[in-house]
């Protein structure tokens, strides 16, 4: 991952003739070095190559549509997208709000828009399932033995410590929360 003398991660991909131990030795070298190293299988793109191919497209897509202009749709990105997903990672973020958010706002972005929207049938498995997430204590995670509030307090917390360290952090002005808005003019 670019720049990679600062990103931490590194995607390490097997084959099927790959000697566990040399995966071990690899990863291991690694996290000593201070890299953050996942292993995926002999997939055409790794992970994050594919997942953020289809974020800049449909960025992109976004921009000929007229829908936002290139500043707004990287400020939305930057201020939204970016800092939640550097505490709670894609899986999570579905567990986190419940599968059923992701299920139905895909097949209505489906019929509205393109079907490439149509939710993986991993979740329509999840749905069938009842595995909508930290709500059923199972999603993509299994939540059964984990304490879901001291769970949730400490995400909370990761992403404060992020908004504050890009000064986004919301302030709290007593005046202001006992300012009445204005009249509407008539």
């Amino acid at each position: 991952m670019n720049p990679a003398h600062l990103t931490p991660l590194v995607e390490i991909s097997r084959s099927a003739q790959t000697a566990e131990s040399a995966v071990h030795s690899v990863v291991a070298r690694l996290k000593r070095v201070g890299k953050v190293p996942v292993v995926c299988g002999p997939s055409r793109g790794y992970i994050l190559p594919r997942i953020q191919a289809l974020a800049m497209n449909e960025a992109a897509r976004m921009v000929e549509e007229g829908v936002a202009s290139a500043e707004d749709i990287d400020t939305a990105i930057r201020t939204g997208f970016g800092l939640r997903f550097s505490v709670l990672g894609l899986l999570e973020f579905i567990d986190w709000g419940g599968c059923d958010i992701l299920y139905y706002a895909s097949h209505y972005l489906a019929r509205q828009i393109d079907p490439r929207f149509l939710p993986a049938q991993r979740v329509v498995d999840n749905m069938r399932d009842g595995r909508d997430g930290l709500r059923d204590s199972r999603g993509f995670y299994e939540y059964g033995n984990v304490d879901v509030q001291a769970y949730l307090h400490q995400r909370i917390a990761e992403f404060m410590r992020g908004l504050d360290s890009t000064g986004l952090a919301p302030v709290f002005n007593a005046a202001l929360a006992r300012t009445p808005d204005p009249a509407p003019a008539s």
